[in-house]
């Protein structure tokens, strides 16, 4: 249990890591060019978060992945049985698939923790089997 309680720490961490960043991190520039009435050419440039630019929507988005390791954590953590362990594989497969899907924007940031509870539950899960009796 001590990796997946390790694995649930480092991908809360991230996840609050991107919560943070999509609030704080411009992550969208650009520039314009326009000439005053003296002929000069003034060059303005901008910079935007990622909630900035696309208002709260952005910061649900970046708010799954934390959503879901608290999910994962009391699905693994709390006294739950198999429907918890069952809760915990659908939330990560899930999060997978958002993962891939999203691969080419924000996908990237979200595979470390996507990786970190797959590791938490596979590894609860080899915790909680039964160990064979030894045979004479």
């Amino acid at each position: 249990m001590k990796t997946a309680r390790i694995a649930l720490a480092g991908a809360t961490l991230w996840s609050l890591a991107l919560v943070v960043a999509a609030l704080t991190v411009p992550v969208y520039s650009g520039e314009s060019e326009s000439t005053d009435s003296t002929g000069a050419t003034v060059t303005t440039s901008a910079s935007a978060t990622l909630v900035g630019e696309n208002g709260w929507w952005g910061l649900v988005v970046a708010g799954i992945p934390l959503v879901a390791c608290l999910v994962v954590a009391a699905s693994l953590l709390g006294p739950g049985g198999r429907t918890a362990r069952v809760a915990a594989v659908v939330v990560v497969v899930l999060l997978g698939i958002g993962t891939l899907l999203g691969m080419l924007s924000i996908g990237i940031f979200v595979l470390p923790v996507t990786v970190a509870l797959a590791v938490a539950v596979a590894s609860a899960s080899a915790d909680r089997r039964p160990v064979a009796a030894p045979t004479v």
